[in-house]
């Protein structure tokens, strides 16, 4: 393994390797250990050390529960721990010539995944680019985002603070330009990416942000997370001091044995733990804070895949056999649980409707479609049109590259796309991989030009215009590259209240 130079960083010089003329440096630790005492506080600052920090594996993963993925896009790091808070550097080169700077925020529902799995490894993006890439872990489920209001909360998001701020301050020895951050994630890590353009604690830390499949925006149920966590546990709600004394791996066992009974529920959409709204680290929810302007220096890539819902609905029993009876119960159940009072019989039969003699209309097609729009793409474009009237600059997408395991263009399905991870592992989700790689390029390109300079353009597809009201231009990335104007617009119309009271 070839070792590259030593460079100096706040905390102490790092080395790494090299591998195909990238240099790498992986386990980098941005924060002080959050264990003991220190477990659901706050990160603090990583202590400086005396020799030289050989950065030459990864750190280990956060405590968390099952993966939802299967391991298709590689498997963790076998060791977890609370003392997880690390980061990982792709760059060309470690001279001065100060490249566009990638961060990459992981998904899984904030409770599962990691910077370690093979799918993010940043060589081909920082190769492809000319870009530093870095990728990063944080705490997840009980260890990030408990929350008990006035006492812990939100210290994931805060982990993701503290690891770019790291970032700012030590990427320019390591070939990056402090002052062209672009932040960028999926799924939970998309929700990261929005929820960071409006913390105060992350303001002016980045420059341009991407966000893929950003779900709905909802803090509430993290509460009654934290409430029926505690009771497991036999504690009283706010018992911090006791939970900081439990083993970690006592905690995550309750956690995940809860999150496993929650699944296949109805409500196991909402048991998971996320960011809550603390009016302290996060004051505003993000869709208020976005049309306040709170985000206004900030150029936005958005958007969602054509088919989110099948990723979850495919290979599960309770939708194998959906009826008609079991269609109606279960978008009720999903309007009741945002507290929207709309009639479910009208939804059903409007999506019919526009879907009829195009699309398929078996219930479990009109449930996919539904689902993946309350929760997927409508949130996406009110994310969009909050920020527009302060940042014209945003770009949109609809993904619809199909996976032949699920038969759609579902959740997950733009990961492979985004790091050039075309290869016979990931096969039978992706499918023919030639197609995918011309596919994975042009968008790989069209990332990496927005990260660079705000402007998603290049030589490799069509001109695509910025998004605005007027017609919604929306970039088709699949077999075909095209510009479409408000894509299911027709669907879009009958949620335009939808989220308004934010």
């Amino acid at each position: 393994m070839k070792k590259t130079q030593k460079i100096e960083t706040e905390n102490g010089r790092i080395q790494g390797y090299i591998n195909k003329d990238i240099k790498v440096f992986k386990g980098i630790p941005y924060a002080g250990p959050p264990i003991n005492q220190h477990r659901f506080d706050p990160p603090r600052e990583k202590e400086p050390w005396n020799n030289v920090f050989v950065a030459n594996q990864f750190g280990v993963s956060s405590f968390q529960g099952p993966d939802a993925g299967g391991g298709i896009f590689g498997q963790l790091t076998e060791q977890q721990e609370d003392n997880c808070l690390t980061l990982n550097i792709w760059t060309p080169e470690t001279d001065d010539k100060k490249r566009p700077v990638m961060l990459w925020i992981h998904g899984g529902g904030f409770i599962y995944s990691g910077s370690s799995k093979a799918i993010y490894d940043g060589t081909l993006l920082a190769s492809k680019g000319n870009t530093v890439v870095v990728t990063i872990n944080y705490r997840l489920g009980i260890f990030g985002f408990l929350y008990i209001p006035k006492i812990t909360s939100n210290v994931g998001m805060l982990d993701q603070v503290a690891a770019i701020k790291w970032v700012k301050n030590n990427i320019e020895n390591f070939g990056g330009d402090p002052d062209n951050i672009t932040i960028f994630g999926e799924s939970a890590g998309a929700y990261s990416v929005i929820t960071l353009m409006t913390m105060p604690s992350a303001k002016g830390l980045f420059h341009h942000a991407i966000a893929q499949s950003p779900y709905i925006f909802e803090p509430e149920p993290t509460i009654k997370t934290t409430k029926s966590v505690m009771k497991r546990l036999n504690l009283e709600f706010d018992d911090i001091d006791t939970l900081k004394k439990l083993p970690a791996k006592k905690l995550n066992k309750v956690q995940n044995d809860y999150i496993n009974d929650m699944t296949g529920t109805p409500e196991s959409f909402y048991s998971n733990f996320r960011p809550s709204i603390d009016n302290e680290s996060i004051p505003h929810h993000p869709f208020k804070a976005l049309k306040e302007g709170r985000a206004e220096n900030i150029d936005l890539l958005i958007g969602t895949n054509q088919e989110e819902a099948t990723f979850f609905t495919k290979f599960n029993p309770i939708y194998e056999k959906l009826n008609e009876e079991g269609l109606r119960n279960q978008i009720r159940k999903e309007l009741n649980r945002l507290s929207f009072g709309f009639n479910t019989d009208f939804y059903i039969e409007q999506y019919r409707m526009i879907r009829k003699g195009k699309l398929p209309t078996d219930p479990i097609d009109i449930y996919n479609a539904i689902y993946t729009d309350l929760y997927y793409r409508i949130p996406a474009i009110k994310t969009a049109e909050s920020h527009l009237p302060h940042n014209s600059n945003i770009y949109f997408y609809l993904l619809n590259w199909r996976s032949p395991t699920f038969k759609s263009s579902c959740h997950s399905i733009d990961l492979p796309l985004t790091f050039g991870y075309i290869n016979p592992n990931v096969k039978d989700f992706v499918g023919d991989l030639q197609a995918a790689k011309i596919v994975s390029n042009k968008m790989m390109d069209a990332w990496i030009n927005f990260a660079t300079s705000g402007d998603v353009n290049s030589n490799s597809i069509p001109d695509w215009p910025k998004y605005e009201l007027e017609n919604r231009s929306t970039m088709m990335i699949g077999p075909e590259f095209k510009v479409v104007d408000d894509p299911h617009g027709k669907e879009r119309k009958l949620w335009e209240n939808l989220y308004n009271d934010y």
